[in-house]
């Protein structure tokens, strides 16, 4: 899940604020991840009765991601391919070149 800041911008006319419109903030910060849902029923109109809604179970904080993430198993295994792309990537003799 991203959030970003937002700033509400209005405008001030005969000492009366008025608002038109919402501008979003240009950098996002991940909170969380959605950790699952079901459907449900859309009830907010009937004219949107044939419509499903996914309804959330809840958000796991950042915080426990990266609890997950920072575990010695997948911090060996992310060095291990770490260590498979730089080798993968690493510098070779040109097969071309004549032997000597």
């Amino acid at each position: 899940m991203l959030v970003r800041s937002t700033m509400d911008l209005r405008r001030t006319v005969g000492g009366e604020a008025t608002r038109v419109g919402v501008l979003g903030a240009p950098d996002f910060h991940l909170l969380g991840i959605w950790q699952g849902s079901w459907e449900g029923q859309a009830v907010f109109s009937k004219m949107f009765d044939q419509y499903r809604v996914p309804v959330g179970m809840g958000v796991t904080p950042i915080e426990k991601l990266l609890e997950l993430l920072n575990t010695d198993a997948l911090a060996a295994a992310r060095k291990v391919d770490a260590e498979a792309v730089k080798a993968l990537l690493a510098s070779k003799p040109d097969s071309s070149a004549p032997a000597a």
